[in-house]
């Protein structure tokens, strides 16, 4: 595997990169404010606060397009919802608390023009790739937060479509995921293509081009696959060859952040409570005995095994927002089941104050006020509504 290189690490233009700052400061900020450890006695609480609100303005102004590489003013890649972005609705909340109202009012703006984009658009959980379901968790987030419930459900149904209730641990809750960019399926595919071109080609000449051709094949094949076999390995992280699911994928946290929303909203519902449960927990499975994670199960038959590196599973443990950190007991009793379970929920009630209360209002029974995201939701913000409409 390659290190990253010198050019690579400098640059600034992928917005995937500053909510996991972002959560770092902002989990130092609620630290040295409400606790004080050593961890957070080199700096003051607004030290980390103020550094966490530049970081989530940093994505509007610095995020952009990997291929103009033109950056600032919600270009490329800052314009769709990112990995973890549910962290900036959390930072934004405690800028209105703390009185930073200035801090607030630029970050609410990067937000409305963000949002503005996504209301444009029939389906408006989009994340940076196509293929991608990154996106959907802070796009819900959002949507909750400012009275969007249409769009709210809508994305919430997008994740449940490719979300499982399968009674059986390792596919329960689990994200459809696959290896991101598979070097084999791939070049399998690039292979077919290329081979039934050129000798649909070939026949209209002669035999001896015949066998350039598949000669030129072979070579096209074996080079692609070396290539992207180790291109693959260097960005997804994962130490087999293969095209497999991968169980408890880290997008599965993600995907229990809306559910969890979305059952407090409709704490009745059974059926977002199992989705919930059974994503945000089965990720706990990708934790070893000694602390380390990985960033899934490998599902092939052959292997069964956890993958050597933690991949973006290390960033949001280290950013303190995955649900495994990030969390609180929930009891809810299931109509079918007549059952009381322990549920753990990845909104980030769990955090309380030293007087014991919960920044989300959080509450063991009733399950209102919801301890969302959505907590006190609002109507969509007038300008996100203005710009939406041009």
């Amino acid at each position: 595997m390659d290190c990253w290189s010198e050019e690579h690490s400098l640059e600034s233009w992928r917005a995937y990169n500053y909510p996991h700052v972002t959560a770092v400061y902002w989990s130092l900020y609620r630290l040295g404010r409400y606790h004080q450890p050593p961890l957070v006695q080199l700096h003051n609480w607004s030290w980390y606060l103020t550094r966490a609100h530049a970081t989530a303005v940093a994505l509007w102004t610095r995020g952009g397009d990997p291929w103009t590489k033109k950056q600032g003013g919600g270009v490329g890649t800052a314009q769709w919802g990112v990995m973890v972005g549910s962290v900036f609705e959390l930072l934004l909340t405690d800028l209105w608390r703390e009185g930073w109202e200035r801090e607030a009012r630029a970050l609410q703006e990067t937000v409305e023009r963000r949002m503005a984009v996504w209301l444009r658009m029939p389906f408006p959980y989009g994340s940076e790739f196509s293929w991608d379901s990154t996106g959907h968790e802070e796009i819900s987030t959002w949507m909750l937060r400012f009275g969007r419930a249409r769009e709210a459900r809508q994305t919430l149904d997008a994740v449940a479509a490719y979300v499982s209730l399968t009674p059986h641990w390792a596919y329960c809750g689990s994200a459809r995921r696959w290896w991101d960019c598979n070097a084999l399926t791939l070049t399998l595919t690039l292979t077919l293509i290329l081979s039934l071109t050129l000798t649909r080609w070939d026949f209209t000449i002669n035999a001896l081009t015949l066998t350039l051709t598949l000669t030129l094949t072979l070579t096209l094949t074996v080079t692609l696959t070396l290539t992207l076999t180790r291109w693959d390995f260097t960005i997804n992280g994962h130490t087999q060859r293969g095209n497999e699911r991968v169980m408890h994928h880290y997008a599965a946290a993600l995907n229990s952040i809306p559910f969890f929303d979305h059952a407090l909203r409709s704490p009745s519902d059974p059926w977002l409570w199992r989705l919930a449960q059974c994503a945000g927990g089965g990720t706990l499975s990708n934790i070893r005995p000694d602390g380390s994670a990985s960033m899934g199960l490998h599902a092939d038959p052959d292997l069964l095994h956890l993958d050597g590196f933690s991949a973006d599973f290390g960033t949001r443990r280290a950013s303190n927002h995955a649900p495994p950190v990030s969390a609180t007991r929930v009891l809810s009793a299931t109509p079918p089941l007549r059952a009381v379970g322990a549920l753990r929920s990845a909104c980030g009630c769990g955090r309380a104050r030293p007087d014991g209360t919960h920044p989300r209002g959080a509450q063991m029974a009733p399950l209102h006020p919801p301890c969302n995201h959505a907590a006190g939701a609002q109507a969509a913000p007038p300008r996100a509504q203005a710009w939406a409409a041009t």
